[in-house]
């Protein structure tokens, strides 16, 4: 009468693993979600205020800088706000140069200071026939736009896929100070 009874229980602890092993492989392949309720992230939600603001996208022609002004949502999220600034200057580059090539950004992130942000983007956006000066202008024009939106950045990380850019040409193992490299222009 043993042996049945240990059947069993053997029979019920490989279909209760089993079924653990599903639901752990479900929640940590993020093909199960459980969200708790938060009264925190209400909060967060009610004090996000957001306006309108006129920002200068700034690009290279002609050998100096020319800037477009735009109007984007600036919140009081600054991730929201970077990645609607650099949306934004993406597509004006894109428009003003369109033999550059199609980037589009990934993700940004900012550190627990709010000095550094990560701006990651799909892919490197640079072709490899760029030239120095063209890789540099481009960083430059894009940390102008930023230093001129008013975000309390110091300095900025370029990603590509969440990884840091290699480049035979530039450094991008550092965060680029936000006031750039050029002094005058």
């Amino acid at each position: 009468m043993n042996v049945p009874i240990k059947g069993i229980y053997f029979f019920l602890v490989v279909i209760v693993s089993l079924c653990a092993g599903f639901f752990f492989y479900g929640l940590y392949n993020e093909y199960i979600i459980v969200r708790l309720p938060s009264r925190h992230e209400a909060r967060v939600m009610e004090q996000l205020h957001v306006k309108r603001k006129n920002v200068k996208l700034y690009y290279w022609n002609n050998e100096k800088f020319f800037f477009e002004e735009k109007m984007i949502l600036y919140s009081t999220d600054m991730v929201s706000t970077l990645t609607e600034l650099i949306t934004s200057w993406l597509t004006m580059v894109q428009e003003e140069h369109p033999m550059q090539k199609k980037v589009n950004l990934e993700r940004v992130l900012i550190d627990f200071s709010g000095n550094e942000a990560f701006i990651s983007f799909d892919r490197y956006p640079f072709f490899g026939s760029s030239s120095v000066f063209q890789k540099l202008i481009w960083i430059e024009c894009l940390l102008k736009t930023l230093l001129e939106s008013g975000l309390p950045l110091k300095k900025v990380h370029f990603l590509a896929a969440s990884k840091p850019l290699v480049d035979p040409h530039i450094d991008f193992s550092h965060a680029y100070p936000i006031t750039g490299y050029m002094t005058s222009a």
